[in-house]
């Protein structure tokens, strides 16, 4: 048996809340996961690449409902949403001046919205995740 096996079968006993906060975030992950293939190919293949990285720490935290990588992916999702609230707002600027100089930005309508969308992700997962980490510290 691998090491770390036995623990991830035994940590399965969680409470109802638990289980039912980690089956919410499966559903974040999942989310996550769909968004960040959609960004990869709309906006920027590296940040993409990243956000797939942290969608694995989740995933490595639900597995075993583990408070420690719960909370590494919070702080995860606040960088990542200061950098996409700040791109957005970039693109606003960007919008408003309509001068189309040489830092702005000429994405396509689906790069929008998939940021728009991470935008309201990123509240909603921060919040579920913190829910998430309250209940598994506690466990």
């Amino acid at each position: 048996m691998m090491a770390g096996m036995q623990q991830a079968q035994e940590g399965d006993q969680g409470t109802a809340l638990a289980k039912k906060l980690k089956t919410y975030l499966y559903i974040c992950m999942a989310v996550h996961l769909g968004l960040a293939i959609w960004f990869m190919i709309s906006v920027s293949s590296s940040n993409g690449l990243y956000q797939i990285i942290s969608v694995l720490i989740l995933f490595c935290g639900l597995c075993q409902y583990n408070f420690c990588c719960i909370l590494f992916y919070i702080f995860m999702c606040l960088m990542n949403a200061v950098q996409t609230f700040t791109l957005f707002g970039f693109f606003i600027q960007c919008q408003i001046n309509k001068n189309g100089g040489d830092g702005c930005l000429n994405w396509k309508v689906d790069g929008l919205v998939c940021v728009c969308l991470f935008c309201v992700y990123y509240i909603a997962a921060i919040v579920l995740a913190f829910l998430g980490y309250r209940e598994f510290k506690a466990m």
